[in-house]
């Protein structure tokens, strides 16, 4: 290790390196999540394998090394001299004096036999490729063969005295073995996290002074704001954006960009929202807008011991769960991730996708995940025929959700039609703190309210003043279907060269449609009802009923 690197002026993760190794808590270190990144170091900034050559600088031999590239050394004569304690170790017949093989299987023996004469640093990039994550019996015997080494470089006494260090490197540490990733002798699992406010500005100031480039209308520190979730190399895409555009950095410009880089960097995993309209525009839901008003406030205030971990909203389809969770994001103005399907049919996958989002999740804090249908793509632990998979993820979702420090810096909102489905796991406070119920509006002063929202969602011109007649009939309906109603009803006008819609239109739009009810209704109404978190979230024909009697209906309905 290089005696002098001021501790002082690294990262905290080089530094913990750097302090485990001199103490000889660690030989051996895995590195993981914000890989690709720069890393500062005495006001520069560089790519992580040249940082990691300052930090090995006084070691003997500096080997780098991956699948692609094979064996490189952070200087010529270090491949000399690796050369050399070979014909020591092999002897005149070495037959690795002209050229040094790829296959992981002849270059770790060749690393092992130099440990003994040179004091080495051992930087293997991509550790994934070399013993990924999978079962044992289904590995080849080459990854096996590899997986043995790493685990006796991490523990062997011979190797821990030869003053050598080894330093594996992965985006996803569920991409590396689980049997290399659990070793705890003389091994360590550290984190490179992505830059938070202060770093980032820290690297657009920097950055500022070496290209001619404008902020307009924004200021540093706003651009550092605005950019969580992203790394220095993101940042560099932002720069490079802004170059292209006459080196003008706007709003705009940042928006589009981050969202473009997040969708990518997670591979289309997640999708950035963007809430047009907070709560001005939701009709009806008055106790539901209260109590997230407040949520709202708090995180605003950095209340964050009021704050749910997460909410859960729950109830019959068409009730605009995900409309209201879009516009509390912007009541509580923090960046907003929907989860797509992260699922893949290859072992290992699954978990991968998971943890880059979970990664990017956590950089990106403070956030609301929204989580559709969450009853389908999490529901309960134990599912068989997927290799473990389902319990794996299960795991990492509900470590991840329990996590109180992220408590006002992560909320996760599940929607789900069936909370029945979900696992008691994720519906115990602490996780899903607060249980939302929705409900179709049941009095014709919430229809009027979420006619007239709907109206101005979809900037609908009335010809008069004709929508509180109505309410009354649309009792019952969805939100969805009293939207598809209006629009019908706006159809009719534009069929007449109208731009307004009047009485007679809605009238057919009303008697046109056709209104089904599945008796699965009635059925996910009670189970909301039973899953609720507050009896005052319920309808008035709710609130008095015991769990004994709403367990009665629902044991009526005979589902």
């Amino acid at each position: 290790m290089n005696l002098d690197v001021q501790s002082l002026t690294l990262p905290v993760w080089a530094h913990k390196l750097r302090e485990q190794y001199l103490a000889g808590i660690a030989s051996q270190f895995l590195l993981h999540s914000n890989i690709n990144d720069l890393v500062p170091y005495q006001q520069e900034y560089y790519p992580l394998r040249k940082f990691l050559g300052f930090l090995l600088g006084k070691k003997e031999i500096l080997i780098f090394y991956n699948r692609s590239e094979g064996l490189t050394f952070a200087q010529p004569e270090m491949k000399d001299k690796f050369i050399r304690a070979l014909n020591i170790a092999l002897g005149p017949l070495n037959p690795y004096q002209n050229s040094l093989p790829h296959e992981p299987s002849k270059v770790f023996p060749l690393i092992e036999l130099v440990f003994s004469i040179h004091s080495c640093g051992v930087v293997i990039d991509y550790v994934e490729t070399i013993v990924p994550a999978g079962e044992v019996s289904y590995m080849s015997g080459e990854d096996r063969n590899n997986l043995v080494t790493l685990r006796r470089w991490a523990s062997s006494p011979q190797l821990l005295n030869a003053d050598s260090v080894v330093i594996l490197i992965t985006e996803n540490m569920s991409d590396v073995h689980p049997s290399l990733r659990n070793v705890t002798s003389r091994m360590n699992i550290l984190e490179i996290p992505f830059p938070g406010e202060p770093e980032r500005l820290d690297y657009i100031s920097w950055r500022m002074k070496k290209g001619s480039f404008v902020l307009e209308e924004i200021s540093p520190e706003r651009l550092a704001a605005l950019t969580s979730g992203l790394n220095r190399v993101h940042l560099e895409d932002v720069f490079s954006r802004a170059a292209y555009q006459s080196g003008k950095i706007t709003y705009d410009l940042v928006k589009e960009s981050k969202k473009a880089i997040i969708e990518n960097e997670c591979s289309n995993l997640v999708e950035f929202v963007e809430p047009e309209h907070g709560f001005e525009i939701v009709g009806g839901c008055q106790a539901i807008k209260d109590i997230l008003l407040k949520t709202a406030k708090s995180v605003r205030e950095g209340r964050t011991r009021w704050v749910p971990m997460g909410i859960l909203f729950d109830g019959p389809p068409g009730t605009g769960k995900t409309f209201l969770g879009e516009a509390f994001a912007k009541e509580c103005g923090l960046n907003c991730l929907k989860l797509k399907n992260f699922r893949e049919k290859w072992v290992g996958s699954t978990e991968s996708n998971l943890e880059k989002i979970l990664n990017v999740i956590k950089a990106l804090a403070p956030v609301i995940v929204i989580v559709d249908e969450i009853d389908q793509s999490l529901g309960k632990r134990g599912g068989e025929g997927d290799s473990g998979t389902s319990n794996r993820i299960f795991a990492m979702l509900i470590s991840f959700m329990g996590d109180t420090t992220h408590r006002g810096k992560i909320i996760f909102i599940g929607m789900c039609n069936r909370p029945d489905l979900l696992d008691e796991a994720f519906k115990r406070p602490g996780r899903f703190d607060l249980k939302i119920p929705f409900f179709y509006p049941d009095t014709k002063e919430e229809v009027l309210s979420l006619l007239k929202a709907l109206v101005q969602k979809n900037g609908i011109s009335l010809s008069g003043e004709f929508l509180e007649k109505f309410s009354k009939r649309l009792i019952g309906y969805s939100g969805a279907e009293i939207e598809a109603i209006l629009l019908q009803s706006a159809r009719y006008a534009d069929d007449e060269g109208r731009s307004s819609i009047e009485e007679k239109d809605l009238e057919k739009g009303v008697g046109q449609f056709i209104l089904n009810r599945d008796p699965m209704v009635r059925f996910m109404e009670l189970i909301s009802v039973k899953e609720c978190s507050f009896r005052d979230l319920l309808p008035v024909r709710y609130q008095s009923l015991s769990p004994d009697q709403i367990e009665d209906q629902i044991q009526s309905l005979g589902f």
